[in-house]
């Protein structure tokens, strides 16, 4: 029995539509609304996918293959919130966009925060302080296994130096329960920085 194996064909199209309708995806909204926030939500989401069916069993794999995509995912998910929590902090004139201006254009998870929890220290000056800790604690842990945003995506570096500083394991289930938390928290921060800047927009 000879088993049909997918090729690449002359008239292939990666992108095109299809009459497969739960999978097709509509995209004409997105030239009219989208922000950081929901393409971190999207990348949560399929990290969170991914392990849900390690969990249940659903994937012939070992977890490890996994790793570096999911963390992946997390990690620019979390990039993506920094950077709209910091654009709302320039909206509401907590900060002045050419003082962050380079830094949107990069990676640094720790340099995103700092910013970041300025912001959130100026919209909530008598906020709870340990959510913040709490919450940087967490983004300093993907700072430091991937700094510039290449670890998860590369076996090696730029130079060929292979990427050796991993935990020895890590369990994916409370990897994505600890990043539940983190984002329900900059779920809630966007939110809030949102209504003010509605709420600043009404004033004028």
């Amino acid at each position: 029995m000879n088993m049909p194996i997918p090729w690449p064909g002359n008239k292939d199209k990666a992108f095109a539509s299809g009459t497969y309708g739960l999978a097709n995806a509509y995209l004409e909204w997105t030239r009219f609304y989208g922000t950081e926030a929901l393409w971190a939500d999207a990348f949560k989401k399929s990290a969170d996918i991914i392990i849900s069916q390690i969990e249940t069993g659903k994937v012939p794999e070992n977890a490890d293959m996994y790793f570096f995509p999911v963390s992946y995912m997390y990690r620019h998910g979390i990039e993506l919130y920094l950077k709209r929590l910091i654009r709302l902090g320039i909206q509401l004139q907590f900060l002045q966009e050419d003082e962050v201006h380079e830094m949107l254009g990069k990676h640094s998870l720790s340099r995103l925060w700092n910013k970041a929890r300025f912001v959130l220290e100026q919209a909530w000056p008598d906020g709870d302080n340990n959510d913040l800790t709490n919450s940087e604690r967490l983004i300093q842990e993907f700072h430091t296994l991937d700094s510039a945003g290449q670890n998860f995506r590369y076996p090696a570096d730029k130079s060929g130096k292979p990427n050796t500083h991993l935990p020895s394991t890590v369990n994916l289930i409370v990897l994505k329960k600890n990043c539940d938390g983190l984002f329900n928290f900059f779920g809630g921060c966007d939110a809030g920085l949102s209504e003010m800047t509605t709420w600043q927009d009404t004033q004028y």
